[in-house]
Formats: C-alpha cells, structure tokens, sequence
C-alpha cells in the first residue's frame, strides 16, 4: 500500500526542484512551506481549496 505524501513534503520536492534548476525562492519557499505546514494540520485532503487560502492568508496578516 502507497502513503499519501504529506503537502509539506511535496511543498519541499518541489522546491528543491525549482532550486536545482537554478532558483533561489528564499522568501517563495518558506512562504510555500509555511502554507504547506498549515495544510498539513488542518488535516486538509483533496485539492487546494479557496477557503483553505483565505484561512492561511488570514492567519499570515494577523502575525505581521
């Protein structure tokens, strides 16, 4: 049987994709991680939803 890779985990593959093709994603990648790690513990299955980004954003304006 096949685990489901957590979205951290791909968040993490995709950037070390991107930076093995030369790009930096400094601030890209840990926003990308961060959304990832919210995902995660939000127990989030399926597709990415609107409500799902609007409630990280939310989130993410309140700690600035």
């Amino acid at each position: 049987m096949r685990t489901k890779k957590s979205m951290q985990r791909r968040a993490q593959e995709y950037i070390d994709e991107r930076r093995r093709l030369g790009y930096d994603l400094s601030t890209t990648g840990a926003k990308l991680l961060a959304f990832a790690s919210f995902a995660d513990k939000a127990d989030h299955k399926g597709p990415l939803t609107l409500q799902l980004i609007v409630d990280w954003a939310k989130g993410q304006a309140t700690r600035a």
